[in-house]
């Protein structure tokens, strides 16, 4: 099942248990009033659409991830303190009264426990699936490093999947934290020693012979082997395995946008941020147009092409800066210090960014966010492409009308290494590191910081 298509059935399941909670107890209550109609339905809208707002809160955390009781019973309580917490601000300012606080308490009562037994239900099944699958309980791993050891800290936060024996290593000595058994040519040794019924290889992947032979003794003595690859050794960089039906898959450069609940609320913060920043600035915005029309022929807005996410074409909005042009080779030109091309008017509205007011319209309409890496010429997205083997890498999420590069002063020309493998690097950090208090922050700087109107012209 595709990602949206598990959020859909987790949410719809829970949505069926409050509802069916919030009609035994409005049941128990009001019984068949039907003059209280409208009270019983405005608390049926304000529980549902509290429980969604929740729901998309907490969707980036894996709902079967392995966790212990008090873990799991924590989680539960914030994930309803939340919930509690959203329908009473909603309630407030909307100014819905006459809730029977009876009906409230109880439908959130007979909620929790309905949703916490339906989990735990469905983490128990889960790990009778894996046990039929993979009914191990004794492991060898075979590597002392960071891989081998993320196996041990694995299985001493499962105890009911299996326990690590001890490791095997070249390198490594046995101490307290380590078990160490011997070396990696002793596992026929340590086999015929001790009992383990499954053995993990942790070991960098270059060692093909090495690999080759363990997997060869392993059958060769009735032992299903386990390789995990050393991904981070061979990517250097973040990463997700999957799978793509029976074929396992590795995702090159994970990133927090990549999940779903994190583009939603960046989403929905984006148009919150535009449509207000619209409002405010209108009145500003018809001054700069009636400035434009009198300083100079033309258009009031340019309109390039631009490419957004995944290298999609779009329409960009901008106020015009500089005199209309015949020759379209000027349009390819970076702008420069003391550029003739920029108008009276233009000179100031690039100074103070005035000119990038409209690019809200394409936060509405999707080509763009409030903050992300700026949107270059495509052809010098050409040009860059060729002298940043991952350059492109910025296409990944949506361009912002501003971003990390601009407010650590990485703007205006990009001509020389340092001008464009900095503002690069900081795309990149940014697409890797993001989280909405970033966006925030990012916003603040570029209002208030000093390095975002550096080489502004």
């Amino acid at each position: 099942m595709k990602t949206r298509e598990v959020l859909f059935t987790l949410l719809s399941i829970d949505l069926i248990f409050l509802n069916i909670s919030f009609f035994i107890a409005a049941y128990f209550h009001y019984g068949l009033d039907y003059d209280r109609f409208a009270i019983i339905r405005d608390t049926f809208l304000l529980l549902n659409f509290s429980w969604i707002i929740t729901f998309l809160v907490f969707v980036a955390e894996d709902p079967l991830i392995e966790k212990t009781l008090v873990e799991r019973i924590t989680h539960h309580a914030k994930k309803f303190f939340l919930f509690l917490s959203i329908a009473s601000i909603i309630a407030l300012a909307l100014g819905i009264t006459g809730i029977s606080r009876f009906t409230f308490g109880t439908t959130v009562s007979y909620f929790f426990l309905l949703t916490f037994l339906f989990s735990n239900f469905l983490l128990k099944y889960i790990r009778i699936k894996k046990a039929k699958i993979h009914n191990y309980t004794e492991v060898l791993v075979v590597g002392a490093g960071n891989l081998g050891e993320s196996v041990k800290r694995y299985y001493d936060n499962n105890p009911h999947r299996g326990k690590v024996i001890g490791f095997l290593d070249d390198f490594k000595f046995h101490s307290d934290k380590i078990n160490i058994l011997g070396r990696i040519s002793d596992f026929q040794q340590v086999f015929e020693q001790y009992e383990f019924d499954q053995i993990i290889i942790a070991i960098p992947i270059n060692n093909r012979q090495k690999i080759r032979s363990l997997i060869d003794l392993a059958e060769f003595n009735g032992i299903r082997p386990r390789v995990i690859p050393d991904y981070y050794a061979l990517f250097n960089r973040s990463f997700e395995t999957q799978a793509l039906g029976d074929i396992p898959i590795v995702n090159i450069r994970e990133f927090p946008l990549e999940v779903y609940a994190n583009r939603f609320w960046k989403r929905v913060f984006d148009l919150g941020f535009a449509l207000t920043a619209l409002v405010l600035t209108f009145p500003l915005m018809v001054l700069i147009a009636i400035a434009i029309k009198l300083d100079s022929k033309g258009p009031v807005f340019y309109r390039p092409i631009r490419l957004g996410r995944r290298g999609a074409e779009f329409t960009l909005f901008k106020f015009r800066s500089m005199y209309v042009s015949e020759d379209p080779g000027l349009d390819q030109k970076s702008t420069t210090e003391g550029d003739q091309r920029i108008t009276r008017v233009g000179r100031f509205i690039r100074k103070y960014s005035l000119d990038e007011l409209p690019q809200f319209l394409n936060v509405v309409r999707h080509d763009m966010s409030v903050v992300g890496p700026r949107p270059h010429r495509v052809v010098l997205n050409k040009i860059l492409q060729e002298k940043t083997s991952n350059y492109l890498v910025r296409h990944y999420v949506l361009p912002g009308i501003t971003g990390w590069a601009q407010v650590n002063g990485w703007r205006g020309p990009t001509e020389t290494r340092v001008q464009y493998k900095g503002r690069t690097l900081h795309d990149l950090w940014y697409i890797e590191n993001w989280t909405f208090l970033l966006d925030l922050y990012i916003i603040l700087l570029t209002l208030f910081g000093t390095k975002s109107r550096k080489n502004a012209f």
